[in-house]
């Protein structure tokens, strides 16, 4: 799981187009507000050519109009007994950092990115 905080707000027209742009494909969105805070929700799935799997991702942006965080991660395609993944998760997590950056950069958004893991 990876999260960037960001000052400004994606959309989430901007963020199907994210998911899209790295090959995501059966995108679900829910959108909800709770108070002041716009939260936005996508699920898809990533075939892993070099695995023979599909993953299911996950992105969750919550925003209060000046400010957005976005949690993304993926999750499946363990292979056999063991459950080995290959490092595909973690590709494809950070075929989105890397996809999301590149928007963000594009717009002149200022973010921060946490590490691996971090809450």
């Amino acid at each position: 799981m990876r999260s960037l905080a960001l000052r400004g707000e994606l959309s989430s027209e901007d963020l199907v187009g994210l998911l899209g742009s790295i090959g995501v494909s059966g995108q679900g969105v829910a959108e909800y507000t709770l108070g002041s805070v716009r939260v936005v929700i996508l699920i898809g799935d990533k075939y892993m050519m070099r695995t023979n799997d599909r993953f299911g991702v996950v992105v969750v942006a919550a925003a209060d109009g000046s400010r957005q965080r976005i949690d993304l991660g993926s999750a499946g395609g363990a292979q056999g007994l063991l459950g080995v993944k290959w490092g595909a998760g973690e590709s494809i997590e950070r075929e989105l950092v890397d996809a999301l950056v590149q928007l963000l950069e594009s717009r002149s958004l200022t973010y921060e990115l946490g590490e691996p893991g971090s809450d």
